[in-house]
């Protein structure tokens, strides 16, 4: 079976997650790889836009949706996947019309976002499987799309929870940590007013910010604006996280959308207990007064009492932490590489026979 892949990614970790069990099943033979910069995978050619076209948003996205129905001409292709529904799963729907090759959409975003965008169910329509972060986004879709929900199907990640054991002399520096990419949607904003707000009723409440990105300036003017120097460390983009999650205490998220991050499996993996928006699939891992405190997304007041909540009642704290640990306990058998790769297997065979 060759597999022909159009994906984006800002993450190569991710991208190699999200590939490896395909790459490790024995009826894959190749992997044709459309993205815009090039990455290292076994079994898999990279194809992506050369010199003066990658510069350029047109210029790239034309030579890749060229070069995808190039491959289906020259390659024998028997399944189309796209990973996020902008433009990758667009791209592969296209190809697949086109083509008549079975088709994949791994919709990794919430599909929420997609509300008023009516091209959302006519593409997704068009694929034969698709793949979801978790259960809101599994019942979204077959409602909102009227989509058979025996084709829609859950995909984790292959996740090595083993590899966020800490180290004997590990102390808690921060109360709270947020990891993740400075973008619009994650609302560091948000974030910082929290913490803002925080700082008046908790004044020694300490805030790891992990991550970097395209917002960094307002971050640093925001932090600065709000004083809140002494209250915020700002550590930027960090080889591991890990050993910053083993200092923290409650794991912290205030975006506006998500599907389900990753960064929420490895900090389960730390123990840590959660504050986050119930947003996307977040309650497939964040479970209200089990292991996390669940608020509306985007109400400040709500995270604040949240966190002042938490971080000051040290009997729910030791609660929701056991929570989290029986929570890791559950998610561990189902992120295995053979867990994974088996589920991969038979959904693709079931669709190709």
């Amino acid at each position: 079976m060759n597999i022909l892949v159009a994906a984006r990614l800002n993450s190569e970790y991710k991208l190699k997650t999200t590939l490896r069990p395909l790459v490790e099943m024995e009826s894959v033979e190749h992997i044709y790889l459309v993205r815009r910069t090039p990455v290292d995978i076994p079994k898999t050619t990279c194809y992506c836009p050369p010199g003066i076209l990658a510069r350029f948003t047109l210029t790239a996205e034309l030579y890749r949706l060229l070069t995808i129905f190039t491959l289906c001409v020259v390659k024998k292709v028997h399944v189309l996947m796209g990973i996020h529904f902008v433009l990758h799963c667009v791209y592969t729907a296209l190809a697949g019309m086109l083509f008549r090759i079975p088709l994949v959409m791994l919709i990794i975003e919430s599909p929420d976002k997609y509300r008023a965008h009516f091209l959302f169910n006519f593409f997704l329509r068009r694929a034969d499987l698709i793949g979801v972060r978790g259960n809101h986004s599994r019942e979204y879709i077959a409602e909102t799309a009227g989509i058979d929900a025996g084709k829609i199907f859950i995909t984790p990640d292959v996740h090595d929870f083993d590899k966020a054991r800490p180290s004997a002399d590990t102390v808690k520096k921060y109360d709270l940590i947020f990891i993740g990419y400075y973008t619009v949607a994650k609302r560091i904003d948000i974030l910082l007013e929290v913490m803002q707000r925080l700082r008046e009723r908790m004044p020694h409440v300490r805030l790891a910010l992990v991550g970097d990105g395209p917002l960094r300036e307002m971050v640093c003017d925001t932090i600065r604006r709000f004083g809140l120097e002494d209250t915020v460390d700002r550590l930027g983009f960090v080889d591991s996280i890990y050993p910053y999650l083993h200092q923290s205490r409650v794991f912290l998220m205030t975006s506006q959308t998500e599907g389900l991050p990753t960064v929420l499996l490895e900090a389960l993996g730390c123990g840590l207990p959660f504050i986050v928006p119930d947003v996307g699939d977040m309650r497939d891992f964040a479970v209200h007064e089990e292991n996390a405190l669940l608020y509306e997304p985007l109400n400040v007041e709500q995270c604040v009492e949240a966190c002042e909540r938490l971080l000051g009642d040290p009997a729910l704290y030791r609660r929701l932490a056991l929570g989290a640990r029986e929570m890791l306990a559950v998610k561990r058998q189902q992120h295995t590489p053979d867990a994974v790769r088996c589920l991969w297997q038979e959904r693709l065979e079931e669709m190709v026979g």
